[in-house]
């Protein structure tokens, strides 16, 4: 029995809640004393790492359980579906961004891009969802917190009466104040996951724009292409042609792709893009 209760905390996020609950305190106890500041930020950065891991275990065993079902493998599906096709949105974006010219001229790049920020855009709706799954988690929290306050929870009390014995009448009887910190530790841990997420998730999109290089080798790779016979193109330069007769050529050295644009026809005086 006491073997299955440990189980039954460990997959719940209680036992990391309890421990990064007790790292805070001793953070602040520890500024309070020693005025140390490294130290109090060492202990609450841990602390809020074991809320996040204690919130992940029991979204985890959360979401085995459901999604386990039918249901959860269309919602899966579905989701992956829809951001698959949201991914393009972005990949665009940053494409058009980099080459300086219409995203829709790099098709091939396009569809790469979006499947390497795929997982970012991944991480990032499930930011979005567990962040939504925190407010709600601290509004829950709140309002059950209130019912424990004076003659609102002998009301509560008294309800419970008319209530046969279960699971319901056990809640309103000494439940809501455990209840009442679980969402509270949930919303902490919620919070703490949801801020990791969003950064790791737009952390590859941002460097994909900053640094430039990768998608450009996907572009010269892909998108850019010799032919020595087309009429008014530089002979021996990969190119491409986009629209109202602009060409852009590309070129690759040291590891760096450097474009070009210029007119078709018009070799010897093109316009120099990064």
């Amino acid at each position: 029995m006491q073997q299955h209760t440990t189980t039954a905390k460990l997959s719940s996020g209680s036992t990391f809640y309890n421990i990064g609950l007790g790292l805070g305190i001793a953070g602040l106890v520890a500024q309070l004393i020693f005025q140390k500041m490294w130290l109090t930020e060492t202990l609450i950065l841990c602390a809020g790492g074991l809320f996040g891991i204690g919130y992940l275990t029991f979204l985890f065993n959360f979401i085995k359980h459901h999604w386990a079902s039918s249901f959860g493998k269309v919602y899966l599906t579905v989701a992956h579906t829809a951001i698959f096709f949201i991914a393009f949105i972005p990949a665009r974006w940053c494409v058009s961004s980099v080459m300086g010219l219409p995203a829709q001229d790099f098709d091939i790049t396009v569809s790469v891009v979006s499947a390497l920020i795929y997982p970012s855009l991944w991480l990032m709706a499930a930011s979005v969802i567990i962040l939504g799954n925190a407010l709600v988690a601290i509004l829950l929290g709140g309002l059950v917190h209130i019912s424990t306050f004076p003659i609102i929870d002998d009301i509560f009390r008294l309800l419970a009466m008319v209530f046969p014995d279960g699971s319901a009448k056990a809640f309103m009887q000494s439940g809501r104040k455990e209840f009442a910190g679980r969402m509270i530790k949930h919303w902490a841990g919620a919070i703490v996951v949801s801020l990791v997420m969003s950064f790791a998730g737009a952390w590859p999109m941002q460097a994909l724009v900053t640094y430039k290089q990768p998608i450009k080798w996907i572009a010269i790779a892909a998108d850019y292409q010799q032919a020595d016979l087309m009429p008014g193109i530089e002979q021996g330069t990969r190119y491409r042609l986009h629209d109202n007769g602009v060409v852009s050529y590309a070129s690759f050295a040291d590891w760096e792709v450097s474009t070009r644009v210029a007119m078709v026809g018009t070799p010897m005086a093109p316009v120099t893009a990064e």
